[in-house]
């Protein structure tokens, strides 16, 4: 457990860097995790001249990487587009309670309730996918093109390393820090941390290559483990010089 957090943590080579035991990834046969993961490499391969750099990629290969992030914000059993399935359960587990024969057990209630929140839950996740013009695949897509523009964070390889969560891509909005650092953020690997914020019109494909330094690792590690749920995963065994 990662103290003081209530997290689990697993040290493992989770994105397929040096663990060969991890061949049963079942995201490995997905062409687009495939483009993701080869753009990250390309990357790596010029490790021993990265800097700080602006690239241009191809608009296809960026419009996967962006398809394939919003897929991972979608496939997370929390995901709720418009934020109100705890207070729905809350409601209806009230109500039930209140309305329903002394003999019911609450947790058959609360079972119930599960069931029926699941069902909206999957619900929803089919719209968030396939409704027409107006899901959250399609308008998240749309607005990224139109108005951000992608910033790839590296950190040195054996030095730090960024973690990752059960909740892979997450949107992150905070008026009050000091810094701004609201994006979307989808860790790639312990090295390569993909962040998605404003930018100029139509840069999507002009991709800011920065390197982050350790407080600047703690600092994304630090909001991408307040996103997690229960778990964590990092490379590294010991995490208090990451975190």
């Amino acid at each position: 457990m990662l103290a003081g957090t209530g997290h689990s943590t697993y040290t493992t080579q989770f994105w397929q860097q040096k663990d060969n035991r991890n061949k049963t990834n079942p995201l490995s046969a997905s062409s687009k995790y495939k483009s993701l993961c080869a753009f990250s490499k390309s990357k790596k391969q010029r490790r021993n001249r990265i800097g700080d750099e602006d690239i241009t990629v191809d608009n296809s290969t960026v419009e996967e990487i962006i398809a394939i992030m919003l897929l991972f914000m979608c496939r997370n059993p929390k995901f709720d587009c418009q934020g109100i399935f705890p207070s729905i359960e809350n409601v209806l587990t009230c109500f039930l309670v209140n309305h329903t024969a002394d003999e019911t057990p609450k947790e058959n209630i609360t079972q119930y309730v599960k069931e029926q929140i699941r069902g909206a839950w999957l619900c929803q996740v089919y719209k968030a996918l396939f409704s027409n013009n107006v899901s959250f695949f399609r308008e998240y897509f749309r607005k990224i093109k139109e108005r951000c523009q992608i910033r790839l964070l590296y950190c040195p390889e054996n030095e730090w390393a960024f973690i990752a969560s059960d909740n892979p891509a997450f949107s992150h909005i905070n008026n009050v820090t000091r810094y701004n650092y609201n994006a979307i953020f989808f860790p790639l690997t312990p090295q390569y941390l993909l962040v998605i914020g404003n930018g100029q019109p139509n840069s999507l494909n002009k991709i800011e290559v920065k390197i982050v330094n350790n407080k600047g690792v703690k600092s994304y590690n630090k909001i991408i483990l307040s996103k997690s749920y229960t778990s964590i995963v990092s490379n590294k065994k010991y995490l208090g010089y990451i975190i």
